[in-house]
């Protein structure tokens, strides 16, 4: 088989590689098929990247040929077509060509220029082609109506290829778009997220809608923006106003109202327009919670609870004074309170005049402390007996507040007012005054005048009844009991009974001292 030298394959390379160069232009430009024409330039690149590499005479680094080494065809041989090697005449003139067209020493074929067509042309190519997709994009992106997200990624995709091959015009006109859409994006993602109560992600989203108009210059957007960040901000205040309420600020949650009432009507909320008046919604809660005070307080002071009745009351008083109103509950409550704490004072008077009377026989001090109780008493019963006429009257009328104070009357009345506190604290007095009668019994034993102390005893004994002091009452028949020994000793001495007598006198000191150890110690044994 013959061979050939490699110019004959590289001239035919060459001239085809030319070829499809001006065959990529014209396809590229003349008839605007990019397709074809990347076709095209990938085979044209094939056969000039093969002529610029087979010129290389030595190993040089990857992209370095000589482009002007002589060629020797002696070391650099190929393969003829069947059609050469057969016809040595064709052969032959192809040769003489190739020496008449460069002479016997071949210089390197030279493939710059077409290359750098070439490259023009690919790159060309390669914009059309990355246009033509960014084009796609922007159809496909047209044609999405639900996915809002993966629209904008599409466009913006779109954006940054024009970007790239420097569509500035198509660049501006995706920006636009693209802005639009995720301003209208982060306003619907407001709206969603503030409806939940996420209202600080609500307001990062509105911030970011905000930019997003900002940027586009679009300035009817950045005030619906605006506005409906406004809208945002009423919501939230809103949202914490029922904690305020339920902390009883009323002055913080009417500065809040009128907060998110100025936030509604600069963000042109339809809320606005329904608010009401920001003093009448908390004068409203107001007088709940003073309504509620003063349930509690009568609750508490039924209980005898006074220290935490009067907090209730003090809480229910502030909201009347917040409101600039009065109230003549609260005012009867006061003073239920008042007679209450009277009446324990009193009690305790009472309690301490019972301990002096018993164990220390100290009657001036227990009179004291009685007459003093009895006072207490009486100006206790004097409050409760001006708020049952009030309660009668008022009920009469189908007062509200007269129903109320009547059933704190009968609460209080029920479980911690003592409505015989006087009559007692008057019996009380009486019983101490019968046992300082019954202090005149010596001189009367002494003259044997029996039957004079009995009658003085009979006296007290009846005070005692009526005051069932039962204690009292005890000791006064044990008295009757001595009496009736000294009597008979008495009866004994007139009979010259001596022994008789003795005998009596000694029963009669036993029994003054088991009465002497009996209470009260107010009421004395005679010496």
């Amino acid at each position: 088989m013959q061979i050939v030298p490699l110019e004959f394959v590289r001239v035919q390379a060459r001239q085809a590689g030319a070829d499809l160069v001006e065959a990529t232009h014209s396809y590229l430009y003349d008839f605007n098929n990019v397709d074809e024409a990347q076709k095209l330039a990938m085979q044209a690149r094939h056969c000039l990247d093969w002529v610029a590499k087979t010129q290389t005479t030595s190993a040089q680094e990857p992209g370095e040929w000589e482009e002007d080494a002589l060629l020797r065809q002696q070391s650099v041989i190929v393969r003829a077509p069947t059609d050469l090697v057969n016809n040595q005449d064709l052969y032959e003139e192809f040769m003489a060509m190739v020496v008449a067209a460069h002479g016997t020493q071949v210089e390197a074929i030279v493939v710059a220029d077409e290359r750098k067509m070439l490259k023009e042309l690919e790159g060309e190519i390669s914009q059309r082609l990355a246009l033509s997709d960014a084009y796609t994009l922007v159809e496909s992106a047209r044609r999405m109506r639900k996915d809002v997200v993966e629209k904008i990624s599409a466009l913006k995709r779109a954006r940054d290829i024009f970007q790239h091959h420097g569509a500035q015009r198509e660049v501006d006109a995706l920006s636009e778009s693209i802005g639009h859409l995720e301003g209208d994006y982060f306003m619907a993602r407001t709206a969603d997220v503030s409806s939940l109560g996420f209202y600080d992600r609500a307001k990062e989203h509105c911030g970011q809608a905000l930019k997003c108009f900002e940027d586009i210059k679009d300035t009817a957007k950045v005030q619906e923006a605006l506005k409906l960040e406004r809208r945002v901000l009423g919501d939230q205040v809103m949202s914490q106003i029922p904690g305020i309420i339920d902390a009883y600020d009323h002055d913080r949650a009417l500065a809040m109202y009128n907060l998110a009432k100025e936030h509604y009507e600069v963000g042109e909320s339809p809320k606005f327009a329904t608010f009401g008046d920001p003093y009448e919604l908390v004068a409203t809660k107001c007088q709940e919670h003073c309504e509620f005070f003063k349930t509690e307080a009568c609750a508490t002071l039924s209980k005898g609870e006074l220290a935490e009745a009067k907090d209730w009351l003090a809480k229910a008083e502030r909201c009347l004074q917040w409101l600039q109103s009065d109230s003549l509950m609260c005012q009867h409550i006061a003073t239920a309170i008042r007679m209450t704490e009277l009446n324990n004072k009193a009690d305790v008077e009472e309690a301490k005049a019972r301990e002096a009377a018993m164990e220390l026989g100290d009657r001036t001090q227990t009179v004291a402390l009685v007459q003093k109780a009895k006072d207490m008493f009486n100006g206790a019963q004097a409050m409760y007996q001006s708020l049952m006429r009030f309660a009668a009257e008022e009920t009469g009328l189908g007062s509200v507040t007269g129903v109320e104070l009547q059933n704190l009357l009968n609460d209080v009345t029920r479980t911690c007012y003592d409505v015989n506190g006087v009559s007692r604290t008057t019996e009380v007095l009486n019983c101490l005054a019968a046992d300082k009668s019954l202090d005149d019994s010596p001189p009367l034993i002494g003259a044997f005048l029996f039957d004079d102390l009995r009658v003085l005893l009979e006296a007290a004994r009846s005070v005692y009844e009526k005051g069932e002091d039962y204690e009292r009452l005890e000791k006064a028949d044990a008295f009757f009991g001595l009496l009736d020994v000294l009597a008979a000793y008495g009866g004994h001495l007139d009979k010259h009974e001596y022994d008789d007598a003795v005998g009596v006198l000694a029963r009669a000191a036993e029994l003054r001292s088991e009465l002497e150890k009996l209470p009260p110690a107010s009421l004395r044994a005679p010496p």
